[in-house]
C-alpha cells in the first residue's frame, strides 16, 4: 500500500515557467532533456506502474522548477538508474532502498536521497509506506567532504555540492540570469568559501601567477586574513 496519493503538477509550476525551466520528456526507453540529450532509463521503466508514474512526475517538476541545470538533472537520473539496476527492484520500499544505498558512493547516495525527498515532498505516488517514514530522517554523509576542505586552495563543499554549484553558476551565466561579475564571485566562493570581508579587500596584486605561495604554484589568489581588519597598516595600498 502506498501512503501518498497522486497530485497534479502545481499550477504555478506550469504557468510561471522561467527562461531556466527545462522540459523533460520520455521517449521509448529514454528520458529526454529537451535541447540537451537523452539518458537510458530501461531499468527505471521496470518499476511498478505507480512508482514509474511518480518518477516521471517528479522529474517533470524538477525540470519546470528551474532549480537544476541540465547536467545536474542528467546526473540525478543516471544515479537513480544505477541504483534501481543494483537493487533489481520493482517497488520503492525500505528493503530496496537499503540495497540501493548499501554499495553507493557517498556522493551518489546523497543524490539518491535528495531525489527521493523531493519526490516525497512533492506528494507524488510510488514510494512505499515504510520508506516514507524513514526518508525525512535521512541526510547527507559527512564523509563526502572533498579534500579541498583540507588543502591550501580548498573549500568546505562535498564533491557533489561543488559540481552542482559550478554547473548551476555557469548555467545561470549562459542564460543571462547572472552577471559576469557575480558569476566570478560565485565561482571563487565555491572553490574557496572565504568570508565576504576577504573578497572586499582583494586587490590586483592578490591575483598571482609567478613563483609560489605556501607551496602552491600557478594561477592563485592570496586572500587577505579575515582577522586583519583594523590592524594598523594592513591593506592600505
Amino acid at each position: 500500500m502506498m501512503l501518498k496519493t497522486k497530485k497534479p503538477l502545481p499550477d504555478e509550476a506550469l504557468q510561471d515557467k522561467s527562461s531556466q525551466a527545462i522540459i523533460i520528456e520520455f521517449e521509448d526507453k529514454r528520458l529526454k532533456i529537451v535541447g540537451q540529450g537523452t539518458i537510458s532509463i530501461k531499468h527505471i521503466l521496470q518499476l511498478e506502474p505507480v512508482s514509474l508514474e511518480g518518477f516521471k512526475s517528479t522529474m517533470t517538476l524538477i525540470g519546470l522548477s528551474g532549480r537544476f541545470a541540465p547536467t545536474n538533472i542528467a546526473t540525478i537520473v543516471r544515479t537513480f538508474e544505477r541504483a534501481v539496476k543494483l537493487a533489481k527492484c520493482k517497488r520503492l520500499d525500505l528493503a530496496s532502498y537499503h540495497i540501493m544505498t548499501a554499495k553507493q558512493k557517498n556522493t551518489d547516495k546523497n543524490r539518491l536521497v535528495s531525489l527521493l525527498k523531493f519526490w516525497l515532498d512533492s506528494g507524488f505516488p510510488g514510494i512505499g509506506d515504510d520508506l516514507t517514514k524513514v526518508l525525512p530522517f535521512e541526510g547527507g554523509t559527512a564523509s563526502t567532504k572533498s579534500n579541498r576542505l583540507y588543502s591550501v586552495t580548498g573549500g568546505p563543499y562535498s564533491d557533489q555540492e561543488y559540481d552542482d554549484l559550478l554547473s548551476t553558476y555557469w548555467y545561470d551565466y549562459e542564460y543571462g540570469t547572472a552577471s559576469l561579475q557575480n558569476t566570478v564571485l560565485n565561482l571563487l566562493h565555491a572553490s574557496h568559501s572565504r568570508r565576504p570581508i576577504q573578497y572586499a579587500h582583494l586587490k590586483i596584486c592578490d591575483f598571482e601567477n609567478i613563483g609560489e605561495t605556501n607551496c602552491v604554484k600557478g594561477p592563485r589568489i592570496s586572500y587577505p586574513g579575515a582577522k586583519d581588519k583594523g590592524v594598523s597598516g594592513v591593506r592600505l595600498s
